[in-house]
């Protein structure tokens, strides 16, 4: 997260998370983490969380970055990348619209998942915890029947 946000937002939740996939358009079956691509291009939505920490971890790997996961998975199926990463969510929403039977997941981001939380002003603590006592009176049932709406 980056400093500025920290500075004058707190976070409630979290309310959603996704593991972060790995996309390729092999049958490859041996390749199931994101070291097997060091000296390979990987696509991912520029604005990725994970873009600075691939960077530092995998520094022989090259992240390229798009302006949505759409135009990263089109890269990858005209092969100008080895893989692409995006949110479970994203990724299987395109796969099951745009890309059925060319692209595949092939396993998760170690400790790449993202974690959606609400944001509320510094300045307004009690909208904070107005957000967490309302999230601790929702049901689990109650809370899946959201999301499934909200994501649709």
């Amino acid at each position: 997260m980056k400093q500025e946000r920290l500075d004058y937002l707190d976070f409630a939740g979290p309310y959603l998370a996704f593991p972060t996939v790995i996309v390729d358009a092999s049958r490859d079956n041996s390749i199931s983490e994101i070291s097997h691509f060091i000296g390979k291009s990987l696509c991912v939505q520029a604005d990725h969380f994970l873009v600075p920490d691939l960077k530092r971890r995998y520094p022989g790997i090259n992240v390229v970055g798009f302006p949505t996961i759409e135009k990263s998975l089109q890269t990858l199926l005209n092969k100008q990348c080895a893989a692409a990463i995006g949110n479970l969510y994203s990724v299987a929403n395109q796969l099951e619209t745009r890309y059925v039977g060319q692209l595949r997941i092939l396993g998760n981001v170690a400790n790449g998942d993202s974690v959606l939380y609400f944001a509320t002003p510094k300045s307004k603590p009690a909208l904070g915890q107005i957000l967490s006592i309302a999230k601790s009176t929702i049901s689990r049932s109650e809370r899946s029947d959201l999301r499934d709406r909200w994501l649709a």
